[in-house]
């Protein structure tokens, strides 16, 4: 087994065939190592225990060529924007709007009915969700946000740009987004997969 890790701890050592200590978020690191453990080893798999590299698991094990969840659907784990674009075609979904600027939150604030939610795409550690049912609240709220995207995980929210996206990637420090403000019960993902999953069953 080989550790890739950012600052390995002492018990580490003897645990693992290689260490390799590095920066697993700096794009160059990543692209340097892959080299070296293509030539060395028979990759079988790749596990992360940590949420902050789950895009970088992915990214690795697609040029490993090993079975795993795709890049495309380990960014949507990083980023609301994604999630919802990713389940757009849903009944399930929510009326969204992403916004960069005052005006076009206000824009969607009264596109989608005067009663709203406008969050942080990077969540924050779920903090900085407001809801929000006047222009007024709603240019306090985007002000708050906008001040305080600055604090965002660099770690965690990353917008991992050289793992070669082929899709948008909206970033967390100067998007957000906006989403109509429904009553109704909370649906896990795996739930609306599911769905989706038999009524393309039943289309067949």
């Amino acid at each position: 087994m080989i550790l890739l890790t950012k600052n390995a701890r002492s018990e580490a050592e003897g645990l693992f065939d290689e260490i390799i200590e590095g920066d697993l978020l700096n794009s160059a690191f990543v692209q340097s190592i892959i080299p070296h453990l293509k030539k060395t080893y028979s990759t079988k798999g790749i596990i992360s225990n940590y949420e902050h590299y789950v895009v970088v698991r992915s990214y690795l094990a697609e040029r490993f060529g090993i079975p795993s969840s795709t890049v495309y659907s380990a960014a949507c784990t990083r980023n609301k924007a994604m999630q919802r674009n990713a389940l757009k075609y849903m009944k399930e979904n929510i009326d969204h709007r992403v916004v960069k600027t005052e005006a076009q939150a206000l824009s969607a604030f009264n596109a989608l009915g005067g009663d709203v939610f406008i969050k942080s795409i990077a969540g924050i550690k779920s903090s900085h969700v407001f809801h929000v049912q006047s222009e007024t609240a709603m240019r306090d709220a985007f002000t708050i946000l906008k001040r305080d995207s600055g604090k965002i995980d660099e770690d965690l929210y990353n917008d991992y740009r050289y793992c070669d996206f082929n899709f948008d990637y909206p970033d967390p420090k100067h998007h957000f987004l906006v989403e109509k403000a429904i009553e109704g019960e909370q649906i896990g993902v795996t739930t609306l997969v599911e769905v989706y999953r038999l009524e393309c069953a039943v289309d067949y």
